[in-house]
């Protein structure tokens, strides 16, 4: 039992094996199926100088070690990811579909629901402020979702009625005279309107 509660650590979802898949630009596969072969080979070379070699070429052995311990590392894996979605299955069983998106993201939703419950009752056409970096974040394409159709960030070619400011450093400052700030949500978030 402690062997399978020990493989929880060889799957990640972020990552195919394990959270170090590269050392010195090399996947760490390399370096398992170098050290094995390396030793397989020193242990027949062993048996050989004593000569109780078996009569099996060393080419054979080194197959069959490899794919013993590529299954071998298939298995670990495998029984790593299965672990990780039982896991997956009993944190978020009988939970509500908003309570699953609050535990997933922690920050972020709660700032969605606070402007959600800032404009309701109203129909925007938006522009998100934000420092972060569309390609490489998701906030800002989860932003247009989840305020969508209360308030409309995707067609940025209208004229916004509605700013919403996210992560962004004095967000006082990006807001234009002839806007209002409507709700504060932390230092680095605000909601305006026109």
């Amino acid at each position: 039992m402690k062997l399978i509660l020990w493989t929880q650590w060889l799957y990640l979802a972020d990552w195919n094996f394990i959270p170090i898949p590269f050392i010195h630009h090399l996947p760490l596969y390399f370096y398992v199926y170098a050290l094995v072969l390396v030793l397989t080979m020193a242990v027949f070379l062993f048996l050989k100088i004593r000569g109780t070699a078996p009569r099996v070429s060393l080419s054979d052995i080194c197959l069959s070690v490899t794919a013993v311990i590529f299954v071998l590392i298939i298995v670990l894996q495998t029984s790593g990811q299965q672990q990780y979605l039982m896991q997956l299955k009993k944190n978020y069983q009988g939970t509500t579909a908003d309570a699953k998106r609050k535990r997933l993201f922690p920050y972020f939703y709660p700032f969605i629901t606070y402007t959600q419950a800032q404009l309701k009752g109203h129909h925007f056409h938006g522009k998100i402020l934000t420092d972060l970096k569309p390609n490489e974040a998701l906030e800002p394409y989860m932003l247009q979702y989840y305020l969508y159709p209360q308030v409309d960030l995707i067609d940025e070619k209208r004229n916004p009625n509605c700013l919403v400011i996210f992560e962004k450093i004095d967000p006082e400052k990006q807001v234009p005279k002839n806007f209002k700030i409507i709700g504060y949500f932390d230092r680095y978030s605000l909601i305006a309107v026109r």
